[in-house]
């Protein structure tokens, strides 16, 4: 399915609404290439290679976190796991309290030591990432892309933590209660929830950033412009959406990355803006990117969400299978053992990195086809390209990363593709007018 999604986007050029709004600046689907960059004309010396090797740090800070992962679950499923685990349950209470009962006929008679068996896997999965976490924040203090202080980075580590532990917690009774009950059909059992869950994400998921990020209006902020409002607004009907509000959020207080992105789906739908990007970007900037993130609105998202549900009922019938062969070789009393839980985990991180490749193609292909909206909508190809410049400068990005690298990090298309992009619609739009 994945596969197929790649090629079906392949096939697409820039978005319908972009082609309609552009009218004679659109080049025919198919036509788009990139053009020769030369990175010195646009980077100063040594500018390159410096973040190069910071994002390199970045992604060896990311294996070690997948090693540590990895054994994490093996730990937890080899001789430490099983030798916690008999420790665990050399006592069986029966259960008192109405609490005591329910987690019993959830989670079986050791419900007690499935608890803390659970906890222990999640508390040293925490205590593995939290010298990480400071890793990956020290690194981007080094180079100047992180603004945060200490107590407002440890206060964004534990609101994740805990939204970390009630996911965990829901994971660990809700699936487990199922499989005790269901063992062969728990997951189509799930199937549905799934679906209705996913959906929900989609569309509550761009606001999670607001767990961290104060959000305002953008009249009510110290960058209230009513001529940007609206050319910005102006932008938005032109490339057939509709936006309820534009807003800012905070970013400055964490970081000098440059971002924006649209959230909600219908009527409801909102532009949101760092206020970095409009502090550091001109208004010809801010409307490239801002048609780039409108070019999202017109990319397929309901064949990405029914990929996204279908991918993740395969995923629930695959644990089926590796929860009862992994009861079966542990010789446990079923899948339903609170023992397999470490296979969830490797079952999913095995699977997330697996297919890596895959999602990433389809998102630098969707990245693509939003560049291709903003340079057609705005038909301003030097200001694609100074916003590319100022993002790849202040997000510290590897411009021209290795093809491995590309394959397995980006999820966007490197900044020198990019700009080659643009320098090719620019040379497009100079022989269509001498043509005329």
């Amino acid at each position: 399915m994945l596969r197929l999604a790649v090629v079906l986007s392949l096939l697409a050029g820039a978005p319908a609404a972009a082609r309609a709004a552009g009218g004679d600046r659109a080049p025919p689907d198919g036509a788009w290439r990139e053009a020769p960059v030369d990175l010195e004309r646009y980077f100063a010396p040594g500018e390159v290679e410096a973040w190069r090797s910071f994002r390199d740090r970045h992604r060896l800070a990311g294996l070690v976190a997948l090693g540590l992962d990895l054994a994490t679950c093996l730990l937890f499923l080899g001789g430490p796991g099983r030798w916690l685990w008999l420790r665990l349950s050399r006592r069986r209470d029966r259960p008192s309290g109405r609490a005591g009962r329910l987690l019993a006929r959830v989670l079986g008679p050791d419900w007690r030591a499935a608890l803390v068996f659970a906890c222990a896997y999640f508390a040293v999965g925490v205590a593995l990432d939290l010298p990480l976490s400071i890793w990956h924040e020290l690194l981007n203090r080094e180079v100047g892309l992180s603004t945060t202080t200490a107590g407002l980075w440890a206060l964004d580590f534990l609101k994740g933590l805990t939204v970390g532990a009630v996911l965990f917690t829901l994971l660990v009774t809700g699936l487990y209660g199922l499989v005790r009950r269901f063992p062969r059909s728990f997951w189509l059992i799930l199937a549905l929830p799934v679906a209705l869950v996913t959906v929900a994400y989609a569309v509550v998921g761009p606001y999670g950033t607001r767990l961290y990020h104060d959000v305002r209006p953008l009249e009510s902020t110290r960058h209230a412009d009513p001529a940007l409002v609206e050319r910005l607004r102006r932008l938005a009907r032109t490339g057939g959406v509709s936006l309820a509000q534009i807003k800012v959020t905070d970013t400055s207080r964490r970081s000098r990355a440059l971002g924006a992105y649209l959230a909600g789906v219908g009527p409801s739908r909102e532009l949101v803006l760092s206020d970095t990007l409009l502090d550091g970007a001109t208004a010809d900037e801010i409307a490239v990117v801002v048609a780039h993130e409108l070019g999202h609105h017109d990319d397929g998202e309901h064949a990405v969400l029914l990929l996204a549900v279908l991918g993740l009922v395969a995923l629930l019938g695959l644990l089926s299978l590796v929860l009862r062969a992994g009861a079966r070789l542990m010789r446990l009393d079923g899948p339903g053992h609170m023992r397999t839980l470490p296979l969830v985990g490797l079952t999913a991180l095995l699977l997330f990195n697996l297919a890596l490749p895959l999602r990433n193609a389809r998102s630098r292909e969707r990245e693509r086809r939003a560049d291709r909206h903003a340079l057609v909508l705005t038909g301003d190809p030097e200001a694609f390209i100074s916003i590319q410049v100022k993002l790849a400068r202040r997000n510290r990005e590897d411009v021209a990363p290795s093809r491995w690298v590309e394959l397995w990090y980006f999820g966007h298309p490197p900044a020198v593709e990019r700009i080659g992009a643009a320098l090719w619609y620019r040379g497009w739009l100079e022989r269509r007018a001498g043509d005329r």
